[in-house]
Formats: C-alpha cells, sequence, structure tokens
C-alpha cells in the first residue's frame, strides 16, 4: 500500500527500521509521488544512490531509463562532454527517466549556473549556449561535509520557494539500532556469495559495532563484513574493527 513504506517494493531491499530511518524512507515514497527534483543529503556511504534509485522506481517515471553522472570524478571539460556529448549524451538517454547528478558539492564554477538552470527552468544545454526543455527529473545528492545544507551554494542560489524535495539520510551512528539488521544481511550475503556456512555474529561482537562511530558508515561495515566472512574458518566471525572501536 502506498504511503507505508515497509510495504513498498521498491523500498523493500533498504535496510532500516529505526523511527529516524523509517522518517527517511517516509520521505523518499513522499518525493516519488510529485514529480519535483529532488535533493538527497547525506555523509559519504549513507545510501544515497540507493535512496535515488528507489524513488525513480516508486515514480510514474519507473519504465524509463536511470541515467547516472558523478560529478566528483570529471574535470569540467569532461563532465560537460558527458552530459552533452556527441550522439547521445547521459541529458539526452535520460530523456522522460530520471537523471541522478552526484557529489554536486564537487560542481565546478562554470556548471553550476547550468545546473540552477536545469532545476529551476528542465532546460538542458552546454553552458552558455541556447538551452532546450528535455522531459527528465533530477536528482542531486550532497555529501555532508559538515557545512549545513541550508549555507550550501545550491541551496544559497534556489528561491526560497523553488518546489525542492529534500531527504536528508542520517548517519549509522544516528541509527544504531539498525545496526545488528545491516550486519546480519551482510554477513548472509557474502557468506551466500562466497559458498560459506552462514555466519554467525556473537553479542559481544555485535555490542562493539553498535557502540562504534562508523565515520564511513554502511560501506564500512559492509567492507569489515566482508572481510570477516572472507577470512572465516567457521561459522563465527571474528571482526576487524578500528582501535577506535575498543
Amino acid at each position: 500500500m502506498r504511503g507505508d513504506p515497509e510495504k513498498e517494493p521498491a523500498l523493500q531491499e533498504i535496510i532500516g527500521e529505526s523511527p529516524v530511518f523509517q522518517g527517511v524512507l517516509r520521505q523518499a515514497l513522499n518525493a516519488a509521488k510529485s514529480d519535483s527534483a529532488v535533493l538527497i543529503s547525506g555523509e559519504a556511504g549513507t545510501g544515497k544512490e540507493l535512496i535515488a534509485r528507489a524513488i525513480h522506481r516508486m515514480s510514474g517515471r519507473h519504465t524509463q531509463g536511470f541515467v547516472k553522472v558523478d560529478c566528483s570524478k570529471a574535470a569540467s571539460a569532461q563532465l560537460e562532454a558527458a552530459l552533452f556529448g556527441q550522439g547521445r549524451g547521459r541529458i539526452e538517454a535520460a530523456r522522460h527517466g530520471t537523471l541522478l547528478l552526484s557529489h554536486v558539492e564537487s560542481t565546478t564554477r562554470e556548471l553550476q549556473p547550468w545546473l540552477l538552470n536545469a532545476l529551476e527552468q528542465k532546460e538542458f544545454g552546454r553552458p552558455g549556449s541556447t538551452s532546450a526543455a528535455i522531459d527528465a527529473r533530477l536528482i542531486v545528492t550532497v555529501s555532508d561535509t559538515g557545512q549545513r545544507l541550508e549555507d550550501s551554494w545550491l541551496r544559497e542560489s534556489l528561491p526560497p520557494d523553488f518546489d525542492l524535495s529534500i531527504v536528508k539520510i542520517p548517519a549509522l551512528r544516528e541509527r544504531p539500532t539498525d545496526i545488528p539488521l545491516l550486519a546480519g544481511h551482510f554477513a548472509r550475503k557474502w557468506a551466500r556469495l562466497m559458498n560459506k556456512p552462514v555466519a554467525v555474529i556473537a553479542p559481544g561482537t555485535m555490542n562493539l559495532l553498535i557502540n562504534y562511530s562508523w565515520p564511513a558508515n554502511i560501506r564500512e561495515l559492509e567492507s569489515i563484513i566482508e572481510r570477516a566472512v572472507r577470512s572465516s574458518k567457521s561459522a563465527d566471525l571474528q571482526l576487524d574493527l578500528p582501535s577506535s572501536a575498543d
């Protein structure tokens, strides 16, 4: 039933039962119901792209393409070529679907005016050239580096009344009750992929996981579980946690 994140199929693969994370899923569901642009913020490793893909699958554009462009992995000229390149650029490929621009905090000053125009007018074109309207839902993600979202260049540049759905993903340390669920999921996942016995995390070890600060969030948790499953000789997992977890 729509409106209940626990029963929305597109959200079933996203793990988290804590009240704060259920609030995130409700934000994502509400964003999917509209066709407005979406801004997803959160620390690195919190699952911003996972939420973006879920929004696309729950939206009226789910039968069309989902195209991602990482703004942090290309210089200005390379990014421009990827977006507007000869033939079928990434923007054209996202027509009628969803265009995800990740790490927009890394966008160069030359491309920032274009991004704002794309958000406000739904017009896409090379910076400095004539823009053309293309029917695509735009989702942008911002990695939280300590700066308040309201103080970012993006929020400061958009009109106060601009129709922008915002989804703020909490850090893993802010949802500790979800850590056992995530750890168990990753243990089963990697045990299955490596054809190993179903992994078991002892209560004492689980307490260490819950009390660790997880600076790299879910990505770090999965990496530690994967290494433990890979090196394990039995179903009992021995986790190699950083010293700060002690």
